[in-house]
């Protein structure tokens, strides 16, 4: 029964499991083989609490039982008590060594506390212990480019490519995009990830009655929906709605957040459904009873994602959209949101979704995004008062070595320049300057920023530059947004994929293609002769300034106004029984 029960959970059939092992211990009360598996099946069923209580109980009875102790701590990772998940892990490691699913959540755990020190060395760990591991080499390489470890970075990326592509490792679609700018190397990434995750091709045995529709329901579901770049992007665009025509809900998968977006995007909403503790199922069984036309994942396969949710197609549309750049390598998408620029024709055979062609840009902006009129002083920043200030906000895992030996050649040849980056990890900042000293740049010209609690003065800061440099494969997308609302040019290089041409599609949406280069060497080229020529820098920022206000990348209600009719589009042919096809929205 034990054994049958683990099948059923492989499966996804937690239900069943749950009840066969509820038989087993009718039988037995003390089994603990049946016990930890009904704890699993509570976890995976988002009763948490309820599956904490049971490893609880299994502990009382065996309190050094190293499989009740790791999944403990899986559960306490889900219920966000990270520290009490670190001393379960810890006990658990401490009995087995060389126990890998512990080894696993416990690099989970010291992700979720930016030590990726100690996440490196977990992985290295188990890749001693289990070389073949399927996926953690993904992981592994990941903590190294959040530490910007670069010393086997070539070798491990080409090895990593080599081995999704030949189907023998599994790599986090995320991570991917930025080690690998091929559409063909994303795309089957992405496909053996969900098939992997979600079996492929989910479930689509129903239809909706749509004779009578009022409004297109549409429900947008993510974890981000507070102090984060997608809550940031895309309150307005919710606020901004018809709501004669469409009916709104947000599917928050994460708890409420108790700040000023966070209560702007909860009430930006007709209905709200928190949905943390409910299971995937529970949320697709949602979905399908409130009739939802159009389900849009805002997350994909982004930190607090739930791919599953769509996997059992609780919707007749479903739409990628925004938080993941790129293909979801999944049927059960029908549409992902794009624009001319970040989907080339050349690269669309790469997506498995139908691809809706937005006019402009693909990414939604809130207009009503204040600017702190003051911007800080250099100075207050730790920037000089005088001297040429290149910046790149990025988080640190978009930074690849061949861009950052790019940047160290234009600090060797601007005199008294800097470059401006995102501060974080300590030993991130160290491995930087040690990069910087090997290519002849003084470390102290790298500096890090510092912490900004008012988002209006975080947007203002970027005054402070003179020129954002992009980062490729992996550009940058809602820092490249905040950099050109804050005035300040962002230079870019375009290459294959989505996530490498953002900025691109940014900077033609606010008429400044002159800024997208289509090779790295252009991208160098174009950054030397903007910082040795003010004139010409200034007329670029004049530019920015009076295109702000008249070309569409900062336009709300007319971005909203392109969506909506995409979203129209997809439920009309929809309803005349059409199947979903390439979709493009006209000027």
């Amino acid at each position: 029964m034990n054994n049958l029960a683990k099948v059923l959970i492989e499966q996804d059939k937690n239900v069943d499991a749950m009840a066969l092992c509820q038989q087993r211990l009718a039988v037995q009360a003390n089994d603990l083989t049946a016990l930890n598996i009904l704890g699993v099946c509570q976890m995976r069923l988002a009763n948490a609490e309820l599956s904490l209580a049971t490893f609880d109980t299994i502990l009382e009875i065996a309190p050094n039982d190293a499989n009740t102790l790791n999944n403990r701590g899986a559960v306490l990772i889900k219920l966000g008590q990270i520290g009490e998940a670190l001393t379960s892990l810890d006990r658990a490691i401490s009995l087995d060594p060389n126990y890998v699913d512990a080894l696993i959540n416990r690099a989970v755990v010291w992700w979720y506390r930016k030590d990726f020190n100690n996440e490196l060395a977990d992985y290295e760990r188990i890749l001693r212990v289990h070389p073949t591991h399927k996926n953690v080499m993904s992981k592994m390489l990941r903590a190294k480019l959040e530490l910007c470890q670069w010393n086997d970075y070539d070798l491990l990326a080409a090895r990593l490519v080599r081995d999704v592509l030949s189907g023998e490792k599994l790599c986090n679609p995320l991570t991917m995009v930025a080690v690998a700018g091929s559409t063909k190397t994303q795309l089957k990434c992405a496909q053996t990830w969900i098939d992997d995750k979600c079996c492929g091709t989910g479930v689509r045995e129903f239809s909706i009655e749509i004779l009578g529709r009022e409004k297109i329901r549409i429900a947008y579901i993510s974890p981000d929906f507070g102090d984060h770049p997608v809550g940031h992007l895309a309150v307005g665009l919710f606020e901004a709605h018809d709501r004669s025509r469409f009916e709104i809900t947000g599917v928050s998968l994460t708890s409420r957040h108790e700040t000023d977006i966070g209560t702007r995007l909860f009430n930006a909403f007709d209905n709200i459904v928190e949905a943390e503790k409910m299971s995937d199922l529970e949320v697709s069984n949602y979905l399908r009873e409130s009739r939802i036309d159009i389900a849009v994942d805002l997350a994909g396969h982004t930190r607090g994602g739930r791919t599953e949710i769509f996997a059992f197609h609780p919707a007749p549309i479903q739409v990628n959209f925004l938080g993941f750049p790129g293909t979801m390598g999944a049927e059960f998408y029908e549409y992902i949101v794009a624009d001319e620029h970040t989907i080339p024709a050349e690269f669309s055979n790469n997506y498995v979704e139908n691809i809706v062609y937005l006019p402009a840009s693909f990414l939604p902006f809130d207009d009503k995004q204040k600017v702190a009129a003051i911007a800080p002083d250099r100075a207050d920043l730790g920037l000089p008062e005088n001297g040429f200030v290149f910046c790149c906000l990025n988080n640190a895992h978009k930074i690849t070595p061949q861009v950052f030996a790019i940047w160290m050649r234009l600090l060797g040849q601007i005199e008294g320049s800097v470059l401006w980056l995102r501060g974080g990890n300590e030993t991130t900042h160290e491995n930087l300057r040690s990069e910087a000293t090997r290519a002849g740049v003084q470390p102290e010209r790298l500096i890090f920023s510092k912490r900004i609690e008012r988002h209006e003065d975080y947007i203002a800061a970027y005054r402070c530059a003179d020129l954002f440099l992009d980062t490729f494969n992996y550009n940058a997308h809602t820092t490249s947004c905040e950099s050109l609302w804050a005035g300040t040019p962002v230079l870019t290089f375009s290459g294959e994929a989505f996530a490498s041409r953002v900025a691109g599609s940014l900077l033609k949406a606010v008429g400044l293609p002159e800024l997208v280069t289509g090779c790295p060497e252009d991208y160098e080229n174009l950054a030397i002769e903007l910082a040795t020529n003010p004139a010409k820098l200034s007329g670029i920022k004049q530019k920015l300034v009076e295109n702000r206000k008249i070309h569409p990348l900062f336009n709300t209600d007319q971005y909203t106004r392109n969506i909506e009719a995409a979203y129209s589009m997809m439920v009309d042919r929809h309803d005349r029984g059409l199947p979903p096809k390439n979709l493009v929205i006209a000027h």
